[in-house]
């Protein structure tokens, strides 16, 4: 095992690392992929509903599709991150050579810290997500003004070029530190208050590796799924029914879904073993023994006789 601390872990270690546990755990997989598909359907659902509305009181029709609606994204965020938790503690197992239990046993010891990271993330996305739209209106705002009082447009197109620089990392940073805070909680059972602030200290220590394990894993993932998507355009006739369109187009949207769910556990897998490798706790291959060396005995020749008479 490696020494806590010395980082021998590079980024292709961790990627391919992450990539061999989010393709062989493929449980876990599976159920994400299906809580992603209740969660599309359930958005169509609530479009389908809202969009016939032949109902006397459509007040009472859009509360109750709200609802539901609502209710189905629960189920599916709650059901997802389980299995997340219970596939990050299935390959933590596996990297640090521990046997591995059976999904649903993982899933459950880590079910609590899952939920708990859930409810965390979900107010810190509100968070940014507010500071975000404040910010955007009042660059707006000033942006707006001097263009109408044709004054001092320098600092408002200023601020208006940073808040659209800066919105798109800030979400892409909110994301990775979430969701590698929720890896060091659910492998080391830690608060995920505690787990935040430890995520903040690893993103110092290792911030290209999980920048680039985070940017990488996603880019892949929504060039698989525009690439199905395009590639099953190109392959539906022209003339065919609406019927088998809407078959097409949904088996396009599975597999897309599976994709963007595999590059997503690769990603989640691959933070858990940059995780690992800080403590010293990743497996390493026995490295072989040095050779001894032998000393060679050398005969001297005894003379040979002449052979000629």
């Amino acid at each position: 095992m490696s020494q806590a601390g010395s980082h021998d872990l590079k980024f292709g270690g961790a990627l391919r690392l992450g990539f061999f546990q989010a393709v062989s755990l493929w449980q876990s997989t599976v159920l994400v992929v299906l809580a992603r598909t209740i969660e599309s359907l359930a958005g169509i659902a609530f479009a389908v509903l809202i969009a016939s509305g032949h109902t006397p009181d459509p007040l009472a029709l859009l509360v109750a599709a709200l609802g539901a609606w609502t209710a189905a994204l629960v189920f599916s965020s709650v059901f997802r991150v389980v299995a997340v938790g219970g596939a990050i503690r299935q390959g933590a197992c596996r990297m640090r050579g521990m046997p591995v239990s059976p999904l649903w046993i993982e899933a459950g010891a880590g079910a609590a810290r899952s939920l708990l990271s859930l409810v965390w993330a979900f107010w810190l996305e509100i968070a940014v997500t507010a500071w975000k739209v404040l910010m955007m209106v009042a660059a707006l705002w000033l942006y707006g003004e001097a263009l109408l009082g044709r004054v001092g447009g320098v600092v408002p197109s200023a601020a208006l070029a940073l808040v659209l620089t800066v919105a798109l990392p800030l979400g892409l940073m909110l994301t990775l530190w979430t969701e590698l805070a929720l890896v060091r909680s659910v492998l080391c059972d830690r608060s995920f208050r505690g787990a935040l602030l430890e995520a903040a200290t690893l993103l110092g220590r290792r911030f290209w590796t999980l920048l680039g394990l985070a940017v990488l894993t996603g880019l892949f993932g929504q060039i698989v799924n525009l690439g199905l998507s395009g590639t099953i355009g190109l392959l539906i006739p022209e003339g065919a029914s609406a019927g088998v369109a809407w078959i097409s187009r949904g088996a396009v949207g599975i597999l897309g879904a599976m994709a963007m769910v595999v590059f997503e556990m690769t990603r989640l897998q691959a933070f858990s073993a940059v995780v690992l490798d800080g403590f010293g706790a990743l497996t390493r291959p026995p490295e072989a023994a040095p050779s001894i060396p032998v000393a060679e005995i050398v005969y001297p020749a005894l003379p040979v006789p002449d052979p000629s008479p």
